[in-house]
């Protein structure tokens, strides 16, 4: 299941909570997008807890669709 893709990974979107709501987060991303098709890549993946509704939302409106899941089991 390896390819070749040229993928750009987005760790993390963070804004201080007294900013949000703002479109911050959106604009964040939207420049992270622009510059990885300026890089040549053809695939963009963020990671976020699935407790975070918040940023599973933003995702999801910026065009985004979920492609895994990570399980854990505590030990």
């Amino acid at each position: 299941m390896v390819k070749d893709i040229r993928t750009v990974c987005l760790d993390d979107i963070f804004v201080l909570p007294a900013y949000r709501r703002r479109g911050i987060a959106a604009k964040l991303f939207t420049e992270v997008e622009t510059w990885a098709k300026e890089q040549g890549a053809v695939r963009l993946d963020v990671y976020t807890w699935c407790f975070n509704k918040g940023a599973i939302a933003m995702y999801q409106e910026m065009g985004m669709t979920p492609q895994q899941y990570v399980f854990e089991k505590k030990l």
